[in-house]
């Protein structure tokens, strides 16, 4: 069909170790992620959890933080060239209702038409119809636009724009799920290859529809990017976001273990080590890969030191193969 052609993703921003705080209780701390062209990106999180504060970043409305960005794999120093490419769609867009469809895509945006060449609005409007093949009347007022047909036309408005980032921050009041799911069937053919797309929505059938994949963000940490139909249900979701406790979490892994592997097969064991929560245990068997989870970015780099010998603590008890051992320096400890 006409404009469904594949279209290789590529990348199209690339943050790394942002780092931002509004105030005590918001904040972004070591979030890095990847946006690609021609897909949606659902951000989820709640009150407080920094998914704002990113989009702030993006929009310009927040300019005090620490983080390296790339726009189409080329690193920004300016972030203006950030600014100038995104565009966000909200329902507050749609307030000028006397506007004509083509007046609100290219009035602001090319004054040099004239607010009396309407004509040439139109014409130009119609012919951005034609090309995304979009069923709009660009000399048609707002007012008289459906609610579907609003974000359609706002659609072709980011279009026009030359948007590279185009945020959806709008619950689609009005819209009924089929016209939701038509809304997506178009998004998708428009930010193919040229666009990547965030959702950030109050609604979760928005999220749902119109999202590829999933960025959950809680205490101001990425806790979570996955692809949409990874989160099972309602109460896998809520995991992410309200998080577990590390003394349930660890229990969960021990029960895991317990059911999957003898004791014969623990390779490495470190006894006693004091962290926030209390005192722990850790047990690592052949043939395992393990990857540690701490939203406490400080406690999770401090773990890391201790099972990996940058840090070496008299007090902890370290078997290799079951048997004790006793490690003086870093050098001692790696070649083990």
């Amino acid at each position: 069909a006409k404009g469904y052609s594949i279209t290789m993703k590529k990348e199209m921003l690339r943050i790394h170790n942002l780092n931002c705080k509004y105030n005590p209780l918001v904040k972004l701390a070591d979030v890095s992620l990847c946006l690609m062209t021609g897909e949606t990106s659902g951000f989820l999180g709640l009150t407080k959890s920094g998914k704002n504060i990113l989009i702030d970043i993006l929009c310009g409305k927040q300019e005090e933080f620490e983080g390296i960005f790339y726009l189409e794999g080329e690193r920004v120093d300016d972030m203006e060239d950030i600014y100038k490419h995104v565009y966000k769609i909200s329902a507050s867009n749609y307030l000028i209702e006397n506007w004509t469809v083509a007046e609100y895509i290219y009035l602001l945006s090319e004054p040099s038409f004239g607010i009396y060449q309407s004509k040439k609005l139109v014409n130009k409007a119609n012919s951005l119809f034609e090309e995304l093949e979009l069923d709009l009347d660009a000399g048609k007022k707002l007012r008289y636009l459906t609610e579907l047909e609003k974000r359609l036309a706002d659609l072709a408005k980011a279009y026009s724009l030359d948007t590279k980032i185009l945020i959806i921050e709008d619950d689609f009041e009005g819209c009924s799920p089929q016209e939701i799911w038509k809304f997506r069937d178009t998004l998708n053919r428009v930010i193919s290859g040229r666009m990547t797309a965030i959702v950030n929505s109050y609604s979760d059938q928005v999220l749902k529809i119109l999202s590829d994949k999933y960025v959950i963000f809680k205490s101001g940490y990425i806790v979570k990017k996955c692809e949409k139909d990874y989160i099972r249900d309602k109460t896998h979701m809520e995991k992410f976001l309200l998080g577990t406790t590390v003394t349930s979490r660890k229990k969960d892994l021990d029960n895991y273990k317990n059911e999957y592997y003898s004791t014969k097969d623990i390779m490495y064991s470190v006894k006693n080590m004091v962290l926030k929560k209390g005192t722990f245990d850790f047990e690592f068997y052949k043939g395992e890969v393990v990857f540690i989870i701490d939203l406490d970015v400080k406690e999770k780099k401090h773990i890391f030191d201790l099972l990996s010998g940058r840090i070496i603590d008299k007090t902890l008890d370290i078997y290799l193969e079951q048997s004790p051992v006793s490690f003086n320096d870093v050098t001692d400890f790696v070649r083990n």
